[in-house]
């Protein structure tokens, strides 16, 4: 009779660990999402130490989101990310594929780009073009894809007349912000008006 009782009670002993365990391994494992809706007051820095995997550094889920994102922040406004802006969260492959040390050299590129970006903004909202342009090519510098993109703008039609017309400079730019994914709209949209000279 004691033959079969053992294995009854370590089966029971057995069922009653695993659960704890599983319960255990999924309490510290953020949920899976695809998706974060931003809230009043956030950044990148605050989601990604609210959703990182256990895996992964603050920075490297810090830099996945941006990468995976380009196109949700703020371009002209201080606040970066909006609240309510919806963000697609990458998936614990794609953030464990960024190398902590090559996510914390990005990371902190991207902070330091920002400030010199939030600069060129305040200096451009007070007229101060010239002050504004050197804190873009700083930022741009940086790898700030922002900068990069508000550069190529200035290149191509600058109405301040603070940089000259130079489509090499201004399509340079534009791909940077391209390659870090920004969209960029078509030449079309960026075509000099031609007007009739005939009349």
């Amino acid at each position: 009779m004691k033959p079969r009782i053992l294995p009854l009670i370590l089966l029971i002993a057995v069922a009653g660990i695993l659960p704890a365990q599983v319960r255990a391994q999924a309490a510290a494992k953020p949920a899976a999402t695809n998706s974060y809706t931003v809230g009043k007051g956030e950044t990148i820095l605050t989601i990604a130490g609210k959703l990182r995997y256990t895996s992964a550094t603050e920075n490297q889920m810090a830099y996945a989101i941006v990468r995976a994102n380009p196109n949700a922040f703020s371009v002209r406004s201080k606040e970066r990310l909006m609240p309510g802006a919806k963000l697609v969260i990458p998936t614990e492959a794609t953030v464990l594929s960024y190398k902590p040390e090559i996510a914390d050299v990005e990371t902190e590129k991207l902070r330091k780009g920002e400030v010199r970006y939030q600069d060129g903004l305040a200096a451009e909202k007070s007229k101060d073009m010239k002050g504004a342009v050197k804190a873009y090519i700083e930022a741009a510098r940086l790898g700030h894809p922002l900068a990069d993109l508000r550069l190529g703008e200035l290149y191509d039609k600058d109405a301040s007349k603070t940089l000259p017309r130079d489509l090499q400079e201004s399509i340079a730019h534009y791909q940077k912000a391209r390659e870090f994914g920004i969209d960029i709209k078509g030449p079309a949209d960026r075509m000099p008006q031609v007007t009739n000279v005939g009349k």
